[in-house]
């Protein structure tokens, strides 16, 4: 018996029994189970028992924990479960920037080779992605960077994605031709995102530049 079987104590709703006998008998299970996917399993698995002394709560109110004589018992059970959100990440943002021509080949190309940068340095999936967002400077006006995105090498990735541009505001002095980007993302927990700042953009961040182009 358990604790609760035991002691149980809830007036107008149901006891324990300090009486109880052990329940004796045998019980076999045979189980299968398999995983689909590294965010879901299946699982289907059929029991047979015959106990005596069976342990079970009356049907009556207030319940009260009983001793059955004898109880056999079969059963199927079918699980499928599936992993919504992996609690042990958390949400990083990871940026990037890219200098490019204003055609619609030289935004394309430097868009491409920024997020596919990305994505692979920190591993990312479809299912780990939140958003992207993009600026760009007022020069930069041959192709849209989301639209840019979704015509790459990288498109099938993202294509259930937020994608969101906006303009860069003008400041005197600031770098022309840039693409700015933002993914947020959910990451294993005490990762260090990997930035990337190429194709002359590195003078923004030179501690997040990297010598892929």
């Amino acid at each position: 018996p358990t604790t609760d079987d035991l002691f149980y104590n809830s007036p107008g709703m149901g006891y324990g029994n300090l009486n109880l006998k052990p329940e004796t008998g045998d019980t076999w299970t045979l189980g299968y189970s398999t995983e689909i996917n590294d965010r879901t399993n299946f699982g289907i698995n059929y029991f047979e028992s015959d106990l005596k002394d069976a342990i079970s709560w009356s049907d009556n109110i207030p319940s009260v924990v009983e001793n059955l004589d004898k109880q056999k018992k079969r059963g199927m059970e079918v699980s499928l479960n599936h992993k919504i959100n992996d609690m042990s990440k958390r949400l990083y943002g990871i940026r990037g920037a890219v200098c490019c021509g204003n055609t619609e080949q030289e935004i394309l190309d430097g868009v491409e080779k920024m997020c596919w940068n990305v994505l692979q340095d920190n591993n990312l999936s479809a299912d780990d992605i939140v958003s992207i967002q993009f600026t760009v400077t007022p020069d930069l006006d041959a192709l849209n960077p989301a639209a840019a995105l979704r015509r790459s090498k990288c498109g099938q990735i993202v294509k259930n994605c937020a994608l969101f541009c906006s303009a860069e505001p003008y400041i005197k002095g600031s770098l022309k031709q840039v693409v700015r980007l933002l993914i947020t993302a959910y990451m294993p927990e005490n990762s260090n995102p990997v930035h990337c700042y190429t194709g002359g953009a590195e003078v923004l961040r030179p501690d997040f530049a990297t010598k892929k182009v």
